[in-house]
């Protein structure tokens, strides 16, 4: 998430700190020699720059012929300018107004038209603004490539507009008030080109409590160095002022013990860690006192409640993998009062309703904090949504409803259903107990409901370990009326609530369990089981959820640790009986028998079988090939990391032969056009299918987006725009992109060559693009994660033919093509440690596939490789 790009000294000194852009955005609302001079803010920075000059437009237009006023100044010392644009002064009604004409589709012409005047006038130069001028900023950044910052200002990018250009510059950042309902509006709707900083604790628009809230942060924060100053989330990334508690992130915490550093733990983020020398001493922080007063109080007051869906019989992994999830929980829940005490030495008093519902409050935003923040190398955000639940009915309806609305996808038994409601009653009572008292209206009851579980997916057989949390706010009105528990009386009941779902790496906790372990005893003060009985949990069963499909990896090998051979192209049946299959088929007549017979492996490999004739499919695959791989490969990475990517591509390739071979036994002739593209897309399919169905366990998703790519521009564009629309995220600098470049470049030639020929007009050309990279998530020092992006692409007839005809040639610049292209972009983490582990029984299996060709194959399916 980091630039890596080498900036020249041209771009280097480019180069101020974000409260300078923000005062300097903030002087752009006066007029020179009309109010300007006597801004405190003009004060400040009058010895750093100079004004130059000033656009004046107070016609207030909107939409397509709307110009912001915007203020020019030259930096004294190093020579460049700063061209400072203001956002609407008037009314907030003609703010909204502005904001609506352009987001919702108006080309603001005239804006750009002037914006390309000043930055070619002053082309030496950075742009920053606030509100419509840091939208306006942003637009000036990615058309023109200049650095700078936008203050709270919405996206200029959704389904229904694409106002910014193709430049994506290092050194330009966007950030925006924690809430704000005027430079949020549409967040996730109206995306920027870069992650978001969030200023935390500031919920206003004006920009004068921006540059309040940044005089309080560390001075040495600037357009290039800020998400070091920041804890990263799945949202963007999070900035305190200075003196601020940030959440203890566990990856970290566990570096600095392995260090040796002792009982200091880090914080998540830095400011004053920026060095990995400095990361985890953090002098300032008090020692903490052992925690076992606070557990017990957030024990009395119930902050939490654990519900366990447990699998009936659990098999060996699935008991593992609880562990590991009872373990995070006992993390968060000892971090949670370890920063509460960080906050709030004097113990609370809890025996008063007010003192209570303050405690209560504070655990359960410090648990949400700690678990969606705090734990991002071994809970991985699945989805998180927004919900409102709102009835008027009687209290024993009321229960019904409300385990509906939010367990209604365990699939509990009617019995665990019961025991669920029991277990929730009992919660009401012992909070009700506490005889809450709020200072305002407006509080609401909250509590956590973290339920550990086991997600059987679709055409995949194994337990995929999640964790669901629901965050919920109860008004008082409604709390009132479940406590007094009438069961037949009507009442109105009404609650927000956030249900958030992660996936566990459950690899990764048992390897750091130890270690875990002592870091959260040494922080209590405690045994980690004394901590686990004041944590509220109770455990209901759920009924089993049989996943089976189509080259499932995890699922398959199950039935070969058993002596069976499978067929991936089939469900995974077993196949005609050998003689060594005879003896088991008896004992086991089906995948879920053999499952929980258990043998050898609770976390089977894969492995499978297919018919002879499978190296003909691959060969043909490489010659007129459906996908692409690509290996971004860092000088930092360990050996094993390209042997892992060669291999995990390697089985994907294999596997999707197998696939298509078992719907077309005989190979495509691709010397014919329309077979040619038959094989493409029977391929493409069959890649999409290994991807997204096989591979659970080495490949968790984490987001996936449908796009679409439409351009009218000349031959020598299409690549290159297509290139930084796919990897405009991944922070590649301009070496790695040539290569990339060449990589595409060389596809074309070769697709080009196959002349393939449509069948019927509504066919498009699909292939896939896979790319192995590893990324380095700021706050947690040299820790690489695997990943694999994978783009499905869905190209226009139309725009293909003319694509093939022209070749794409980078010099030519004269013939113009309408290309479109949809595509879906999915981005997965990659359990590279799991492909080392069963190296061997992966060889083996591809071995067998393809009879005894392992080395021809592996060469047939060999990624691209770019190195950094």
């Amino acid at each position: 998430l980091q630039p890596t790009t080498k900036f020249t000294k041209t771009m280097a000194h480019l180069q101020e700190s974000m409260l300078t852009l923000a005062r300097l955005a903030n002087v752009s609302y006066k007029e020179h020699g009309n109010g300007m001079e006597d801004e405190g803010d003009y004060k400040k920075i009058s010895e750093e720059y100079e004004f130059v000059e000033q656009y004046w437009d107070n016609a207030g237009k909107l939409g397509s012929t709307y110009t912001p006023q915007l203020a020019v100044f030259k930096n004294i010392s190093k020579g460049f300018y700063v061209i400072a644009i203001a956002g609407t002064k008037d009314i907030r009604d003609l703010l909204v107004a502005d904001l609506q004409s352009l987001l919702l589709g108006w080309k603001p012409k005239a804006m750009i038209d002037l914006l390309k005047h000043y930055c070619e006038k002053y082309s030496n130069c950075m742009v920053t603004g606030h509100s419509l001028g840091g939208y306006a900023a942003e637009i000036a950044s990615t058309l023109f490539n200049k650095p700078g910052a936008a203050f709270q200002a919405p996206g200029p990018n959704s389904a229904f507009n694409h106002h910014d250009g193709k430049f994506r510059n290092p050194g330009f950042r966007n950030i925006n008030a924690n809430h704000d309902p005027i430079g949020n509006i549409g967040v996730g709707i109206f995306t920027h080109a870069q992650w978001s900083v969030y200023a935390e604790g500031l919920n206003s628009h004006s920009m004068n409590s921006m540059v309040k809230f940044l005089e309080g942060c560390d001075k040495r924060i600037d357009n290039f160095n800020i998400y070091n100053y920041c804890s990263a989330h799945k949202t963007g990334y999070y900035l305190k002022q200075s003196g601020a508690h940030h959440v203890f992130d566990l990856s970290s915490a566990l570096d600095a013990e392995k260090a040796g550093i002792g009982h200091q733990l880090p914080l998540f983020g830095p400011p004053n860690i920026v060095n990995r020398e400095k990361a985890f001493v953090a002098s300032a922080m008090a020692e903490i006192p052992p925690l076992g007063g606070l557990l017990k109080d957030d024990y009395d007051v119930n902050s939490s409640t654990t519900i366990v869906a447990s699998p009936p019989g659990p098999n060996a992994y699935e008991l593992e993998a609880l562990g590991n999830l009872n373990l995070l929980i006992s993390y968060i829940s000892t971090m949670s009062m370890s920063l509460y005490y960080k906050n709030n030495p004097a113990s609370p008093v809890i025996t008063s309703g007010s003192g209570a519902q303050q405690f209560t409050k504070d655990a359960t935003n410090l648990k949400f904090e700690v678990v969606t923040r705090g734990l991002p190398s071994f809970l991985a955000l699945e989805s998180s949504t927004a919900h409102s639940f709102s009835r008027n009915v009687d209290s024993a309806t009321l229960h019904t409803e409300f385990l509906k609305e939010l367990f209604v996808a365990f699939s509990f038994p009617e019995a665990s259903l019961l025991e669920l409601d029991g277990i929730l009653t009992s919660v009401t009572k012992s909070i009700g107990d506490l005889k809450l008292k709020f200072e305002s209206q407006q509080e609401t009851v909250d509590h956590l409901i973290f339920v550990p579980f086991f997600s059987k997916m679709k055409g995949l057989d194994v337990s995929v370990p999640k964790l669901r949390l629901f965050y919920i706010h109860v008004d008082q009105k409604s709390w009132e009326n479940v406590s007094n528990l009438k069961t037949h009386k009507h009442q109105e009941f009404h609650m927000n609530y956030i249900d958030a779902i992660f996936t566990m790496d459950s690899p990764r906790v048992t390897k750091n369990s130890q270690r875990i372990n002592q870091l959260i005893e040494k922080t209590a003060g405690m045994q980690l089981s004394e901590i686990d009985k004041l944590i509220h949990k109770k455990t209901v069963y759920t009924n089993p959820i049989v996943g089976r499909g189509p080259a499932s990896l995890l699922g398959a090998l199950a039935l070969h640790n058993a002596g069976f051979d499978v067929d991936i192209a089939s469900n995974n049946k077993l196949l005609p009986a050998t003689s060594k299959q005879s003896s088991n088929k008896s004992k086991h007549s089906g995948l879920l028998e053999l499952l929980e017979a258990r043998k050898p492996n609770p976390m089977p490999l894969f492995m499978a079988a297919a018919n002879s004739g499978l190296m003909g499919f691959l060969e043909n695959n490489a010659k007129a090939p459906a996908a692409h791989s690509v290996a971004i490969l860092d000088p930092n990475d360990p050996n094993t990391a390209a042997q892992n990517i060669q291999d995990l591509n390697t089985y994907i390739s294999v596997a999707a032969a197998a696939i298509v071979q078992k719907a077309h036994p005989k190979p495509f002739d691709i010397t014919n056009p329309v077979e040619a593209n038959e094989q493409t897309q029977a391929f493409a399919n069959a890649y999409n299918q290994v991807i997204t169905q096989g591979l659970a366990g080495f490949l968790t998703l984490e987001n996936s987006i449908a796009q679409n790519f439409t351009r009218n521009v000349s031959v020598s564009e299409i690549k290159t725009d297509f290139l930084s629309t796919l990897f405009q995220g991944f922070g590649f600098d301009a070496k790695v992109m040539k290569q990339l470049n060449s990589i595409i470049t060389s596809i074309i030639a070769q697709l080009t060559d196959l002349k393939t020929q449509f069948s019927n007009d509504t066919q498009k050309m699909e292939q896939v693009l896979m790319v192995y990279y590893g990324e380095k998530i700021p706050g947690f020092g040299d820790i690489l994660v695997a990943k694999m992006r994978v783009f499905f692409l869905s190209i226009d007839q139309k725009s293909w033919t003319e694509t093939r005809h022209h070749k794409c040639k980078d010099d030519d610049h004269t013939h113009k093509i309408s290309f479109k292209m949809n595509y879906v972009d999915m981005k997965y983490n990659m359990n590279s440690e799991l492909v080392t582990e069963h190296k061997k029984q992966i060889m083996d299996l591809i071995n067998k596939l393809t009879d005894n060709n392992l080395e021809k194959v592996s060469v047939l399916t060999t990624p691209n490789v770019v190195k950094k």
